[in-house]
């Protein structure tokens, strides 16, 4: 009889084993998961920040009404600008913070725009990305003088830069933003 007991209870014991691990990892797991959106929440907020301020700091777009909030890393910008040049200007400044994965300007409108805004956007955030990777990448970046003008969703690029390897991150980064349908390259290497 007494060798049954030990047997109920050492089987006892094994099933609460894996039982009491498992219940353990539970707030391991939950915690994990918490910790990783609280850092995405941070750097959401400390994105958001940034664009704001760099926003409010520009002469051409201090004084207007542009809302921004982020989620994941992907920047949206909401309110009415007067020109090209202000839509333009706000997706780069926002493009060229660290850490922006994307620009969504579906709800940024520009009041009595000619151009086609994907058009805009796209040249917009190209310019952005080239500001970031220069600011933020370990990457030699001596550009020289040269021109980003969409087309139909193609980018076309012009001018003069320093390298073969400037030459490829340039169009690299063009070709890596959402909407573009091609790059047309016209970048000369000149020493």
């Amino acid at each position: 009889m007494r060798g049954n007991n030990m047997k109920n209870l050492t089987g006892k014991i094994m099933l609460a084993i894996p039982l009491t691990l498992g219940v353990c990892s539970i707030p391991a797991t939950y915690a994990d998961s918490n910790v990783a959106k609280v850092q995405q929440n941070v750097s959401d907020t400390a994105i958001t920040t940034q664009v704001k301020a760099k926003i409010a700091a520009d002469k051409i777009l201090n004084p207007l009404d542009v809302s921004v909030a982020t989620h994941n890393g992907n920047v949206a910008l909401k309110g009415t600008v007067n020109s090209d040049t202000e839509y333009e200007q706000a997706v780069s400044l926002a493009q060229s913070v660290d850490g922006v994965k994307d620009v969504d300007v579906d709800d940024l409108k520009v009041k009595d725009s000619e151009s086609p805004l994907t058009d805009l956007a796209i040249t917009a955030k190209v310019n952005g990305k080239l500001i970031q990777d220069n600011l933020f990448s370990s990457k030699e970046l001596a550009y020289m003088g040269f021109d980003v003008e969409t087309k139909n969703q193609v980018v076309y690029l012009k001018g003069k830069v320093k390298s073969e390897a400037i030459k490829n991150n340039i169009e690299q980064i063009a070709k890596s933003i959402s909407g573009v349908k091609s790059v047309d390259s016209a970048l000369n290497v000149s020493q």
